[in-house]
């Protein structure tokens, strides 16, 4: 449980391209329907050196705390929140849609026309502490540990696309880049009614 008498976190900020300072920054405040959670583990995306790089921008709003790649406990709960509770293990879907368009309406979030991302726009898991909605917030079991509760958000990016692809059995399969994705998709595809499969590295 965080210690009341902490007022600031450890934290590294995506100033611009290039730029990244460690610093001071407050503690946030878990308001209504949020969360806050002590962050156990972090993982680096390619997608946080992307912004890094400055080669994707958008949704990426700086001053801005990078990662989304999450293992974290709960600190403190705000008000309205009955299903968390503090000391609870868990991950975190980053992806927090506006509710209004096309695609949050037919429960596809992940496809706003303007989401606020965890780690983009809202300060993500490079710090000591976030606050999150708790509706984004994945309760699991402690043994998954920090290094498992890492994964799990790149774990269900990948069961996304496996379950969209229906492999007919015994077809052979091609994967492209063992790196974190690459090595999740093995795992999943070796548990599958498949032929051959190839994982190709450079």
């Amino acid at each position: 449980m965080m210690d009341q008498t902490e007022r600031t976190m450890r934290a590294g900020v995506f100033i611009a391209t290039e730029r990244m300072e460690a610093g001071n920054l407050p503690i946030p405040q878990p308001g209504a329907g949020e969360v806050l959670l002590k962050v156990l583990a972090c993982g680096v995306c390619g997608t946080d050196y992307h912004i890094y790089s400055g080669h994707l921008t958008a949704g990426v709003e700086p001053p801005v705390v990078l990662g989304h790649e999450i293992a974290a406990e709960v600190a403190a709960v705000g008000e309205g929140v009955d299903r968390l509770e503090v000391g609870q293990f868990c991950a975190v879907d980053p992806v927090i849609g506006c509710g209004q368009c096309r695609m949050c309406r037919s429960a596809r979030p992940n496809l706003c026309d303007s989401p606020a991302i965890i780690g983009y726009k809202l300060n993500g898991g490079f710090a000591e502490y976030l606050a999150a909605p708790a509706s984004k917030v994945v309760p699991m079991e402690a043994s998954v540990g920090a290094a498992g509760g890492v994964l799990c958000e790149t774990l269900a990016c990948v069961l996304n696309g496996y379950s969209r692809l229906n492999l007919p059995a015994g077809a052979n399969v091609l994967i492209l880049g063992a790196g974190t994705v690459g090595l999740l998709w093995l795992q999943v595809v070796r548990n599958s009614p498949v032929g051959r499969i190839v994982l190709s590295e450079p």
